[in-house]
């Protein structure tokens, strides 16, 4: 009886040390996907950013300086 009782118990500590790593290890996916995440979000803001910019330089030359505009565009 003794050693079916000590089987049972490593089992559930190998058990309870499973769950505990397959949490680490989700924990560290968890945490890798969030911080991959927020650059994605973080470069497309700066690239939206810069985009806009160059539209409103774009529009404010073709305002400022037609021929310009037209000499730089080719049109």
């Amino acid at each position: 009886m003794i050693s079916i009782r000590k089987t049972k118990c490593g089992l559930k500590e190998k058990s309870k040390e499973n769950i505990q790593s397959c949490s680490k290890k989700s924990k560290i996916f968890a945490k890798t996907i969030i911080l991959q995440l927020s650059i994605d979000v973080l470069q497309q803001v700066v690239i939206s950013d810069i985009e806009n910019h160059m539209i409103i330089e774009t529009n404010q030359l073709a305002k400022d300086n037609p021929q310009e505009f037209i000499n730089k565009f080719n049109i």
